[in-house]
């Protein structure tokens, strides 16, 4: 894949994506928190809920642009890399927004929630299909399970209030 189209920010992946690992669970613990507090106080609250899903989603956009060995990645595997990583993004947005109970959110899970579906089941099936090959660590696919199952479990409970 040419990578020198994006050169700025495959340089900023590069520095950024390698620190997920650390940054993410505290900052999960610190979202959990802080969404509680806002259901349960009347503290305000809502700048901290946009700055850590904020933070998240940025650290996994640009993880999809970090790049991956050439040669042992098709292009087809390397699009489904990118495609999952935005679409985590793209479910911390909707989660976000879900929240603070903004017009989108509906089709931001709705997005998420299906590409990180195909996304699992087909880094599923290359996993034992080459096992020598992986799409994703197993660190990735929790994420993907974690962030995708908040995202259909708060598309079902949208459904079901609007019937």
């Amino acid at each position: 894949m040419n990578w020198e189209r994006n050169e700025h920010i495959v340089k900023i992946s590069k520095k950024i994506y390698p620190k997920i690992n650390k940054l993410e669970v505290p900052l999960f613990f610190v979202l959990a928190l802080v969404t509680s507090l806002k259901e349960f106080t009347n503290l305000p609250v809502t700048i901290f809920i946009i700055a850590i899903t904020g933070v998240l989603a940025c650290l996994y956009f640009l993880g999809a642009f970090y790049p991956k060995d050439s040669n042992i990645y098709s292009n087809g595997a390397q699009s489904i890399i990118k495609v999952c990583m935005i679409s985590l993004s793209v479910g911390l947005l909707g989660i976000m927004y879900k929240i603070l109970h903004l017009p989108g959110a509906l089709q931001m899970l709705v997005a998420a929630t299906a590409t990180m579906l195909v996304g699992f089941v087909t880094s599923l099936y290359y996993k034992y299909k080459t096992p020598e090959v992986t799409l994703f660590d197993n660190r990735m696919l929790l994420r993907m399970l974690i962030i995708g199952g908040i995202c259909a479990i708060l598309l079902l409970l949208s459904v079901i209030n609007k019937f």
